[in-house]
Parts: C-alpha cells; structure tokens; sequence
C-alpha cells in the first residue's frame, strides 16, 4: 500500500484504510502540498461517517472505533423507525477529554434529521439520556 507522507522513515505497514480516509476531511490545497512534498500524487478520500439506519435492530460503530481518528471528526447517523418506539443502548462509550473538565468528544442525540431538530440528549451534560 503506499501512501502520501512526507517522512522516508514513515512506516505504514500497520495503516488501515479507515485511518488513511482521515484525507477525506482535509482541503484540496492541503492535499496538493502533502503531494508536493512527497512527490507522489495523493488521492482524496471521500470519509465514510455519515449514514442512515432503517432495520429493527443494528450496531453503529464509527469507522475509526479502537483506532486514533481526525480531529474535529463530525459523524452523523440517522436512525428511522417509522412510528415505533426507539431505544438506545450504548455498549462501549470512550469520550476524549481535553482537560479534567471539557469533553472533547460527544453525541448529541436529536428528533429529526438535522442539527436543528430538538436535542433529547447531550453527553456533555450528562452521561443518561
């Protein structure tokens, strides 16, 4: 697999292409000097963290589970159920903090499609919604 790094000493051997679609959130013009100082042509990715769930039941896992992932990562999935009564349940919940007391990480859980629809919960705020 070769990939677009600036560093000869680089070992990717254990990159996954999970890790590697973190290109997929970075601008063109970053693309293109990664390129420029490798002299290799980097692909951009499209990152894979937005989907839409319809079953009855199912597992939402991000694509960088139990891997280090890009900062300001932005997921969203939208879990329809068409009337019926939905429950959560979450089995493992890592967050990172920046400090003792600000959270890095969350999930906001919504009623709706979109960032407007009215918030139901906030891990922020607290850890049972």
């Amino acid at each position: 697999m070769k990939q677009c790094y600036h560093r000869e000493c680089d070992d990717i051997s254990h990159v996954t292409p999970e890790m590697m679609t973190f290109l997929g959130r970075t601008t063109d013009s970053v693309v293109e000097v990664a390129s420029n100082m490798t002299n290799e042509k980097c692909e951009v990715k499209q990152a894979d963290c937005i989907e839409e769930k319809t079953a009855d039941k199912g597992v939402i896992m991000t694509p960088y589970y139990n891997t280090q992932y890009p900062n300001k990562l932005d997921c969203a999935w939208t879990i329809s159920v068409g009337g019926k009564d939905l429950w959560l349940n979450f089995t493992t919940f890592l967050i990172w903090r920046r400090v003792l007391t600000a959270l890095a990480d969350y999930v906001n859980i919504r009623d709706g499609k979109d960032k407007t629809a009215p918030l139901i919960g906030n891990s922020r705020k607290k850890h049972r919604f």
